[in-house]
């Protein structure tokens, strides 16, 4: 785990008296050194280690930016890295935040691309989701400790992945002596001394499958029949159906006839299902190397396995 003492940035600050939000009762000092993370919703805490966050090619992927334990805040400046060629950015989302509203967002910044506020900053890339907000005016500091929602990340997932790193950008300008850039989380209890915080990033894979046939070769004789056993196996939390089928090369003679046992497969999450492949001859079977292929597809994932297959006299 990272630890990093954010500030609020100055353009934030000038906002936020413009806005008056500055505290009635400014603490002394704090009490609690927070975790901002990123976690699956539903999630009621931050992990210990880098959170496991599934999505599937094809579908819209929601990750909580989450707050645990947290001296009182009024105002919130993240920004979010993932490699857009795999999870692209599409949007973020207030509901559930326990800044109390109504809100006011001073920057959203998607993709790059400002969708309202003021202005992106230098640091937003197509890589990077960027929200800005601050509590309603006149509304008092968030509760000490804070623990909540602060907003929600929405990505599309476009390209499949075993697992990249979901975090924060970094780069954020600060008017300290810890360095020339900074993480971009920023907590703000509306002084001139930043809400310390701790970071912990997550990272994010796909859900797919795994297919293997056992045995992966096979020798017959003509007019006889063997089998292998084709295992589906759930990777990453997938669940759902899975359609089969077979296909054999080389076709130019008489070629052995397949089967499957099935021609589809449910997977529970974290579960294996199996079908048996039964190859097949006749006395007038042309003999030599033959290669079956079965093809698993889900949606937009597809995955095959070989068994190679002689024929005998």
């Amino acid at each position: 785990m990272k630890r990093i003492s954010v500030v609020f940035a100055t353009s934030l600050l000038v906002i936020g008296s413009m806005f008056g939000i500055l505290a009635a009762n400014p603490p002394a000092h704090g009490q609690f050194t927070g975790t901002v993370c990123l976690i699956n919703p539903g999630d009621t805490s931050c992990p210990s280690s880098p959170a496991s966050v599934i999505g599937t090619v094809g579908t819209q992927l929601r990750v909580s930016v989450f707050i645990q334990t947290s001296d009182g805040f009024n105002a919130f400046d993240i920004t979010l890295l993932a490699d857009h060629t795999i999870l692209k950015p599409a949007g973020a989302d207030l509901t559930g935040t326990v800044l109390p509203g109504p809100q006011t967002i001073l920057a959203k910044c998607i993709g790059g691309v400002l969708v309202q506020g003021s202005r992106c900053a230098p640091t937003d890339t197509v890589d990077t989701v960027h929200l800005a907000a601050v509590e309603c005016l006149g509304c008092p500091l968030t509760p000490t400790p804070t623990t909540g929602l602060l907003f929600t990340a929405i990505y599309n997932v476009t390209a499949p992945s075993s697992g990249i790193p979901l975090g924060f950008q970094t780069g954020c300008p600060t008017p300290t002596s810890v360095g020339t850039s900074s993480t971009c989380v920023t907590l703000a209890n509306g002084t001139l001394n930043p809400v310390p915080e701790n970071v912990q990033t997550a990272v994010f894979s796909t859900a797919n499958f795994a297919m293997a046939a056992n045995p992966t070769s096979l020798t017959i004789s003509r007019g006889a029949q063997m089998i292998s056993t084709i295992t589906l196996s759930s990777l990453n939390g997938f669940s759902g159906t899975v359609s089969l089928s077979t296909s054999i090369a080389p076709t130019t003679h008489r070629p052995p006839t397949t089967s499957l046992s099935g021609n589809t497969v449910t997977l529970a999450s974290g579960g294996s299902a199996s079908v048996i492949l039964t190859v097949s001859t006749t006395k007038t079977t042309s003999t030599g190397p033959y290669t079956v292929t079965v093809t698993g597809t889900s949606g937009s994932i597809t995955h095959a396995v070989l068994v190679s297959v002689t024929v005998t006299r």
